[in-house]
């Protein structure tokens, strides 16, 4: 079974070149974003996608779609 890791180097990179975030942190109720917040969700939504979301692709693979009384 392969192993997914989220390519969070390359999302990291493509936040902090394009993403502006004084112009986020000017949104109403937006005034605590910050781009260490951002990286701390970032890095639980790799966490997330590797534990949870992954594992979930062979349950797929092994049992397939089915339709039944479609």
């Amino acid at each position: 079974m392969s192993t997914f890791n989220a390519p969070l180097d390359d999302i990291r990179f493509v936040l902090s070149e394009l993403l502006d975030v004084p112009a986020i942190q000017a949104l109403p109720g937006q005034s605590d974003t910050t781009i260490e917040l951002i990286d701390a969700v970032l890095e639980e939504a790799g966490k997330f996608s590797t534990q949870v979301l992954a594992p979930l692709n062979r349950v797929g693979d092994v049992e397939g779609s089915q339709w039944h009384d479609g």
